[in-house]
């Protein structure tokens, strides 16, 4: 696995509160909790990206459940970062540019965690397709009331918190 100064670095970019509370925790938990945060915010910066089309944007998260599922991952990965719309925070950029060293230490993790991890991350994509092609207007997601952005919360929340326990 990486470094904790790795995770907490990538973690500090994108997430200071949540880097703060897995500052916290005890190795190799600490690092476990850090690597499953930093690939659903992988899935999360697909899904907050504004693409040119919905197409290319389901291509990204299918090719990134492909990543997860796969222990040798292809020279396609290195690529992977470029498909994405240029104008993303140079935070997430380095978090793409670092998939190959984070997808390696994905599949090091011990199978209960990583098969837990995989389950959450697919359901969390799966979810998040669900309300793009439900809810998005040019390219973004459009939530127009308060009980549907409460569901889209609980979701996130909830997967969250069962990969947690």
């Amino acid at each position: 696995m990486q470094t904790w100064t790795f995770y907490s670095q990538h973690l500090t970019r994108v997430s200071r509160s949540f880097s703060f509370c897995i500052a916290q925790l005890k190795t190799p938990q600490r690092e476990w909790i850090a690597l499953s945060y930093l690939l659903f915010r992988i899935a999360d910066t697909i899904e907050d990206s504004k693409w040119n089309n919905q197409h290319a944007q389901f291509l990204a998260f299918e090719h990134f459940k492909h990543a997860l599922k796969t222990p040798k991952n292809d020279d396609n990965l290195q690529l992977w970062p470029t498909i994405f719309p240029l104008e993303i925070p140079d935070s997430e950029k380095k978090l793409l540019n670092d998939l190959s060293l984070l997808l390696n230490d994905y599949h090091e993790l011990p199978i209960s965690i990583k098969k837990q991890l995989l389950k959450n991350i697919d359901q969390m994509m799966s979810g998040m397709q669900y309300f793009l092609k439900h809810h998005s207007e040019k390219g973004e997601l459009v939530l127009t009331s308060l009980p549907l952005l409460n569901q889209y919360c609980f979701f996130v929340a909830g997967l969250v918190g069962e990969l947690l326990t």
